[in-house]
């Protein structure tokens, strides 16, 4: 029963690495959008509103930050999602991997031999 649980622990590791590999672009930070309403009321009905979208983020602990138009910011967001799922995938085996290796270092009660029989009560003894 327990090789058979390490061996399903080691599938999933397995499957774990060949999604990742699957995975080939991938981009940190956020894309949102912006619109800014009241600059078509100052500009007498004409002036573009939006939405602009905005990417952004932190590297190095320095922000960034730049527009990009809408077709891109559509596949910005896509290589967002891989990275969260890149990243979720990368904790996922790092748990597995500690689970593996409890398992292997600290063997269960039943597949232990006890060291010594149980102790009888002290009514029995006499």
């Amino acid at each position: 029963m327990r090789n058979t649980e390490m061996q399903r622990i080691e599938e999933r590791q397995e499957a774990i690495l060949a999604e990742m590999g699957r995975i080939r672009t991938m981009r940190r930070g956020t894309v949102s959008a912006q619109e800014y309403g009241g600059r078509r009321s100052r500009k007498g009905g004409k002036g573009a509103t939006g939405p602009y979208f905005l990417w952004q983020g932190y590297v190095g602990g320095k922000r960034f930050g730049r527009r990009v138009g809408a077709e891109e910011a559509a596949r910005m967001r896509d290589e967002i999602e891989q990275r969260c799922r890149f990243e979720a995938l990368c904790a996922e085996y790092v748990a597995l991997g500690e689970t593996l290796a409890e398992r292997r270092n600290n063997p269960s009660e039943t597949d232990r031999q006890k060291k010594t029989p149980k102790s009888r009560s002290r009514r029995a003894r006499k």
